[in-house]
């Protein structure tokens, strides 16, 4: 399962996500172009590079061009969703997009105590801001994750200049997405805004949970830069990575007393090299007392498996559910001992790496040296 993680570890806003973004590894000029469809005028993608504290990353500006022609106005939400609607995005990127504005709105509609499509935005009223949003959802259906997740959200504090003056952070629109998100938002004392609306509706539309220790493999990381400077990175670290935290396996099972052992053995074997998670007989006895053998089949295809069961054993029907599991990131690798390679699998436990041999690898070993097996799985494992 491919997983994507806002690490918002110093807020979040809608520049630092396309610069994580674009780190991370999504092509500047696919977007620049993709945004193109959008009939946006008169502003300029700039990408370049950043250091916050000592932390590289990508920066991304929208820059407005003035022309004669500029006309500087807020927009609403209906012009919003037309002007996503005639667009020539697809419908993936401009749903994604127009739910992250809806929440914006909602969010100012509250704040301002004035209907839904009578909110005229501010924050997300310039030029950059449409982009920020947009660019965000042309970043994801390019990526493709099949899971968001985002650390806790945390904010800074003091007060800030907007059009009506100085408001508190964190700002009214951002306090008001997150609770009806139903986000925790902690406060820290780190004077001045980390999260703007804007990064606070990306998150809140995107992520399906907010976690501090998610489980997950990294494969490529990405750093985006803010534009203020604190006293920790202003950045923003996305990971994409993998993870089997949470999957959905179907369980197979069968009642069989009148299949011989041979059969039997040989049904696992096929069930086994087709790709099953895993498989294992039970002792069972069934009516009439006659002892048989349940057989659990763990799996993703069941298709696939009943075709096979049904084709080698006697039974007349099998049971099938879906059940939860939670498996561990694991990676395969090889140890050097004086004997030669062994084979290890390492699987990491609330971040701590824990190493097993494999048995065939310690058996040829074994026979290599003739020691115990015991000693040579001492051996490997140092």
């Amino acid at each position: 399962m491919k997983i994507l993680y806002f690490d918002c570890f110093s807020g979040i806003s809608g520049d630092m996500t396309l610069g994580a973004f674009v780190d991370l590894g999504v092509d500047g000029e696919y977007l620049i172009n993709e945004m193109k469809k959008v009939h946006l005028h008169n502003y300029e993608i700039v990408i370049g590079r950043a250091v916050k504290n000592g932390i590289s990353a990508t920066k991304v500006d929208v820059v407005e061009v003035i022309t004669t022609h500029t006309h500087h106005h807020h927009i609403g939400l209906k012009e919003l969703d037309d002007l996503i609607d005639s667009s020539t995005l697809n419908d993936n990127v401009k749903k994604i997009s127009k739910a992250i504005f809806l929440r914006v709105a909602n969010a100012e509609a509250k704040v301002h105590n004035v209907a839904l499509y009578d909110v005229h935005f501010h924050e997300v009223g310039a030029v950059d801001s449409l982009v920020d949003i947009i660019g965000t959802a042309i970043c994801i259906d390019y990526i493709k994750p099949d899971k968001i997740i985002a650390s806790p959200m945390r904010d800074g504090c003091g007060f800030v200049n907007c059009q009506h003056g100085k408001i508190p952070v964190p700002v009214p629109a951002t306090v008001e997405i997150f609770a009806n998100r139903g986000v925790a938002l902690k406060i820290c004392e780190i004077e001045g805004e980390m999260i703007t609306p804007t990064g606070a509706a990306i998150v809140a539309e995107l992520a399906s949970e907010f976690t501090a220790s998610p489980v997950i493999v990294p494969r490529k990381i990405g750093y985006g830069a803010g534009t203020k400077n604190f006293e920790i990175p202003n950045v923003l670290r996305l990971i994409l990575g993998e993870t089997g935290t949470e999957q959905n396996i179907y369980v197979l099972e069968t009642n069989i007393d009148d299949t011989t052992a041979e059969i039997l053995g040989y049904t696992m074997q096929r069930v086994m090299e087709n790709g099953a998670l895993d498989a294992f007989y039970t002792p069972i006895y069934m009516k009439k007392n006659r002892p048989a053998y349940m057989l659990s089949v763990l799996c993703e295809d069941y298709k696939k498996f009943e075709k096979i069961i049904f084709e080698e054993t006697s039974t007349l029907g099998i049971r099938r559910y879906i059940a939860d599991r939670t498996v561990l990131p694991r990676e395969a690798s090889t140890v050097d001992t004086i004997y030669g390679k062994a084979q290890v699998k390492i699987r990491t436990v609330n971040g701590e790496k824990q190493i097993s041999p494999e048995y065939e690898s310690a058996v040829e070993l074994a026979k290599k040296s003739g020691l115990p097996l015991n000693d040579i799985y001492k051996i490997i494992l140092g």
